[in-house]
């Protein structure tokens, strides 16, 4: 979780930033509008942009937290090598740039 940058909050507005996705919250009186823009490269190293809004009702934002909270302690208890290299850092970063790219 180091590569995150701090969150910033305005109001009912939150947002992080990594290298690869930004991430914005936007909370409302009746529910939670996530909105995710990511980076990714294909086994070639073409860049391809996603991006996916969603409305997360209350109880499902709620839900959301505690399968995050459950992802987060198992990335913390993995002990095994070969299960982190099945997503190495070459996934999720920056491809090599040739030529007008």
């Amino acid at each position: 979780m180091s590569r995150l940058n701090p969150y910033k909050a305005s109001g009912g507005l939150f947002s992080i930033a990594t290298p690869t996705a930004e991430i914005q919250l936007v909370a409302s009186t009746r529910d939670l509008l996530v909105d995710l823009q990511a980076t990714s490269y294909d086994v070639s190293g073409h860049r391809h942009l996603s991006h996916a809004t969603a409305a997360l009702s209350l109880d499902d934002a709620i839900r959301l937290e505690m399968v995050l909270g459950d992802a987060i302690s198992a990335v913390l208890a993995i002990d095994d090598p070969r299960q982190t290299a099945l997503w190495s850092p070459a996934t999720y970063s920056d491809a090599p740039r040739s030529g007008g790219r």
